[in-house]
């Protein structure tokens, strides 16, 4: 699958080097937001008026970069080699940025009017851009303000690799999924931002953690779309509170021996409900392949509990 190819303006060279410092738009259609990797291939040519118009530009060298979506985000700006006939011929500098469209920031706006899955892949769309990580974290309630350098860190890196995992779910959705299908995509997701919020930030024992995550989307959709972002609270509401197969934990199963079989142990003297619970959390997170939050390891493997893993 290829872009549209584009021209720049020439312009002059003085001892060998040019700054060019143009920018080029290329659209991307829909199939590109669910690639993870692309390539660029770019072309260098000599401008001579004479020359050009009786054999065109001569072509000085012809380069190819390869990336991924995570590192334009880290690293925008790269260099990409030039080669002519197999031999170097300079290097073009170059910085790379994914812009969210136009369609994407009025779904931001208006949410509460279209499916879930629109917003998500919305939403997504626009972390792929560069300093989204930046972006979202400065949206973070005011409940999370107050907080000491090493867990914003620990938030940090703990969103980073949420970010990755969101992108690679919301953006092989259409839009068009039911909602019942887009939380079924999502919760476990879902879960995971609460968990964050819970791992790194001290809260009262009552607090809202959903309605922390509510008003966290609204702040970073309204600081996108310089509107005040509509959202469909309810649904979202729904989406945070769910969890996979909620009738698990009531199934007439041994959960001393469930829990034997992943190789965890409670205490004796622990209460059955206790081993229930614990026993279809397991289940659920076998299902769902769900990843430990900080490691990022899955939580079971190959049937059994990870090693190291403790409730």
């Amino acid at each position: 699958q290829e872009t549209e190819t584009k021209r720049s303006p020439h312009i002059e060279a003085e001892n060998g080097d040019a700054y060019w410092g143009r920018k080029l738009l290329f659209p991307l259609d829909q199939d590109f937001w669910k690639m993870q990797n692309f390539k660029v291939t770019v072309e260098a040519f000599d401008k001579r008026e004479l020359q050009g118009a009786l054999r065109g530009d001569s072509l000085i060298g012809r380069g190819e970069l390869h990336l991924d979506s995570a590192q334009l985000g880290q690293a925008p700006q790269r260099k990409v080699p030039l080669t002519l006939r197999g031999q170097p011929a300079g290097e073009l500098s170059l910085q790379f940025q994914i812009q969210a469209p136009q369609e994407a920031l009025h779904i931001m706006a208006h949410s509460s009017r279209g499916s879930l899955a629109a917003a998500a892949k919305a939403f997504a769309q626009t972390l792929r851009q560069q300093s989204a990580l930046d972006q979202l974290l400065a949206s973070r309630p005011q409940v999370m303000w107050d907080m000491p350098q090493e867990r914003l860190a620990a938030i940090h890196n703990l969103l980073s690799s949420w970010l990755s995992k969101f992108c690679q779910q919301s953006l092989r959705m259409t839009g068009d999924e039911t909602d019942t299908t887009a939380i079924d995509a999502l919760w476990q997701l879902a879960r995971s931002a609460q968990e964050i919020i819970v791992c790194c930030t001290e809260l009262a024992e009552d607090e809202d953690i959903p309605g922390i995550v509510v008003q966290w989307l609204r702040n970073y959709f309204s600081r996108c779309t310089h509107e005040d972002a509509e959202l469909n609270e309810t649904r979202l509401r729904a989406l945070l509170a769910m969890h996979q197969d909620p009738s698990a934990g009531k199934r007439q199963i041994d959960p001393w021996a469930r829990l034997q079989e992943y190789g965890a142990r409670l205490p004796e003297s622990s209460p059955r409900d206790l081993a229930f619970a614990l026993a279809s959390r397991l289940e659920e997170a076998a299902r769902g392949q769900e990843s430990e939050v900080f490691t990022c390891e899955e939580i079971v493997q190959n049937g059994r509990l990870a090693p190291g893993m403790a409730a």
